[in-house]
């Protein structure tokens, strides 16, 4: 079996494996996991079989399988994490792959969750959140349906679960906020009761309140664009879903607060000089050693001209386009950066999938679903 590429003789391996971690008492984190390692053995495991998830899946999970360096609760959270990207890549891109929910007896994309049973548990919850606006409270459910992936759902969040809400900057069309979320987000879907369980509360995240002479049509359209990107790409800041004031009326974006912030890092470490080089012009030496596929890209998003940078799109296409292997950046085609393109079409990001945990008891409760695979 330690070579195979049969399903059958892995099944019961993988199932096993998601079932151990998703019932340890603290989720998917057992107390001693060694997270570089974890880490490192699945980064090789993708080094050594690229390719699309789902011809190279097995693969990957037999080289995890194999490795003599982890523990067995390592390998099962290894196991899990590349199963966890698997099926987003089978969801959201390849659906090369079906695989039959015992529970609902319907075909889905998924391994470790029902991609049905989690959304027939969304639309129900709908009936008890409304953002007072159809357009929006339609956004957030197309989003959720788009991509049933439990710690990456959107949700209608009250703001009275935002707590210690301050100001914290401007930009040109929107004031941005800091508070702490209450509410944990969805983290693990339930079997035994079919419910998405919520896991970490009170963390920090970021509000943003745009500024248009038509805030309400304009935020619409920004909430559309989020959602959207959000729930089919792992790679940018998270979208955790959509609050309103209740004293101005405003609605806003609830982000996540990411720990790096250019322009503060600017203003606080560096002098009114250097921002004023960098105004005019001046950029940092790239290094020789920097591959020539990234010195591109880069400098052309130093660009002194915005309309001249790359949009995200583009970036994001620019990157589908270049492997990087032991160290060295192959590009297999030639790239145009700046041209548009309809859909996002890079793959799934290999880092892992980040961990949210449940603090409770979840003895008993197993949270894997038994699948047969479609042929």
């Amino acid at each position: 079996m330690a070579c195979s590429t049969d399903w059958a003789d892995w099944k019961d391996v993988i199932q096993n494996s998601i079932t151990r971690t998703l019932n340890s008492p603290r989720g998917f984190k057992y107390s001693k996991l060694r997270e570089d390692k974890i880490e490192s053995v699945i980064n090789r495991s993708q080094d050594a079989f690229s390719g699309k998830w789902n011809v190279v899946y097995l693969r990957r999970i037999a080289f995890v399988y194999n490795d003599n360096i982890l523990t067995q609760e390592e390998k099962d959270d290894a196991i899990l994490s590349l199963t966890m990207l698997k099926d987003r890549d089978n969801l959201l891109y390849g659906k090369d792959v079906t695989y039959r929910c015992d529970i609902c007896d319907r075909s889905g994309y998924m391994i470790v969750w029902c991609q049905h049973c989690v959304v027939d548990f969304l639309q129900d919850e709908t009936t008890k959140w409304t953002s007072m606006d159809k357009h929006i409270d339609r956004q957030i459910l197309l989003a959720q349906t788009r991509a049933p992936i439990p710690d990456a759902i959107p949700e209608w969040i009250p703001y009275e679960l935002l707590r210690d809400v301050d100001y914290l900057t401007q930009g040109g069309y929107a004031s941005v906020y800091t508070a702490t979320y209450m509410r944990g987000l969805y983290a693990r879907w339930r079997k035994t009761t079919r419910t998405l369980s919520r896991g970490l509360t009170h963390f920090k995240v970021v509000l943003k309140k745009l500024n248009w002479n038509h805030p309400e049509n304009d935020f619409k359209n920004e909430l559309e664009k989020h959602l959207y990107v959000s729930s089919v790409c792992d790679a940018i800041v998270r979208c955790y879903g959509v609050t309103r004031d209740p004293i101005t009326k405003d609605y806003m974006l609830v982000l996540n607060r990411m720990k790096c912030d250019l322009r503060e890092y600017i203003e606080q470490v560096h002098d009114k000089a250097l921002q004023l080089e960098i105004f005019r012009g001046t950029r940092p030496i790239l290094s020789d050693a920097t591959p020539k596929a990234f010195t591109e890209i880069i400098r052309r998003c130093w660009d002194a001209d915005p309309n001249k940078r790359p949009k995200a799109v583009g970036i994001a296409n620019y990157f589908s386009k270049i492997k990087i292997k032991g160290g060295f950046v192959f590009q297999n085609a030639t790239t145009e950066v700046g041209s548009e393109i309809s859909t996002i079409t890079s793959g799934i990001s290999t880092t892992k999938l980040a961990s949210l945990y449940d603090t409770g008891d979840s003895s008993g409760d197993s949270c894997a679903i038994n699948f047969s695979i479609d042929i």
